[in-house]
């Protein structure tokens, strides 16, 4: 089985990252004969199943960690399931040009970045592990929630909402079900059904759940330059619902926030720094405006492209995620 690969620094599935996962199965296929590829689902799983991971990283090629990535790091791991142990692994590199870095539908359209500990167990099954280590426990564990997950988001990719949403659903009653990737698939299958009450309650779990880990990080897309949303009606639409929840629920929990503006990685630092600042202090008085109760309780931050994800500096949907807005819990001021 593969569980389909991902990217390692976003946990997102990407355009490159399921061709990849084609090609392997193609290979297996046609190669190695002893062996079949079988449906990552639940019915599949026996004594004698070996599991594929896989990541695809981007990194920078000089190891500069401030620099724009422009290469792509590959590690696979096979796992033998009944034994709970990596069995074989192998690694290389991809250039820049050869990889599509397009998240898949249902990672485009999320509000927020879905890598959660599920997701790190994943990665820590492929990256953190060498031949004989045993693979993630709580990863391992997981197993038949994220096959279910796994066949929500296919339906989801064939726009075949309805059936996603059922989907979602039955990974949310099975053990582990309470994680980035269903909450986040409920959202977006009902805004998607135009079921808003569905799509509200859904996104308020998401927003309390990184309010719980301290942290919420949003993909707003701005107009290039600016601190004005792009001109599109269903996007802001979304907006208008996010900002609203998130004044809510911060107030409720009195709680005090750091609105932490980011960039991506075009442009000189400075230009960045004051872009990232201005969004910042924009998104801050949008949540003022949506709660008064948050008066007093909202720093304002500009970090500008020190802390992107992607670090590609394509400023289109491939990098989205490195213009986001963070919310960080922080303590609240006394006077």
């Amino acid at each position: 089985m593969i569980d389909p690969l991902i990217d390692g620094n976003t946990a997102q599935q990407t355009t490159a990252s399921a061709a990849m996962g084609r090609k392997i199965a193609d290979v297996i296929g046609s190669k190695f004969n002893r062996f079949a590829v079988t449906p990552f689902r639940k019915q599949s799983l026996g004594n004698d199943s070996l599991l594929l991971v896989g990541t695809l990283t981007a990194i920078n090629a000089a190891g500069n960690p401030q620099a724009r990535n422009d290469l792509y790091r590959i590690c696979l791991a096979l796992v033998d399931v009944k034994a709970g142990k990596v069995v074989a692994k192998g690694v290389g590199r991809a250039t820049e040009q050869s990889v599509d870095h397009t998240p898949l539908a249902f990672y485009g359209d999320s509000p927020a970045l879905v890598k959660d500990k599920f997701a790190d167990g994943y990665v820590k099954t492929c990256q953190g592990t060498r031949v004989g280590d045993p693979a993630d426990a709580a990863y391992l564990e997981g197993l038949p929630t994220a096959m279910l997950i796994d066949e929500a988001a296919s339906a989801y990719q064939a726009r075949k909402y309805s059936d996603a949403k059922k989907l979602y659903r039955a990974a949310a009653e099975l053990p582990g079900g309470a994680q980035k990737r269903v909450i986040t698939g409920l959202y977006l299958t009902s805004w998607k059904l135009r079921q808003t009450r569905d799509a509200e309650a859904a996104f308020k779990s998401l927003v309390d759940t990184a309010l719980e880990e301290k942290r919420l990080g949003m993909k707003f897309l701005f107009q290039t330059g600016s601190t004005q949303f792009v001109a599109n009606p269903n996007l802001r639409a979304q907006y208008a619902m996010w900002t609203r929840i998130i004044g809510a629920s911060a107030a409720a929990g009195k709680h005090c926030l750091t609105v932490v503006g980011h960039t991506s990685r075009t442009g000189t630092d400075p230009i960045n720094d004051a872009l990232s600042m201005k969004r910042a202090e924009f998104m801050s008085k949008m949540l003022e405006q949506r709660s008064t109760a948050l008066r007093k309780r909202l720093t304002a931050l500009g970090v500008g492209s020190r802390e992107t994800i992607v670090g590609s500096g394509t400023d289109d949907a491939r990098d989205a995620i490195d213009r986001r807005v963070e919310f960080r819990l922080s303590e609240c001021k006394t006077t």
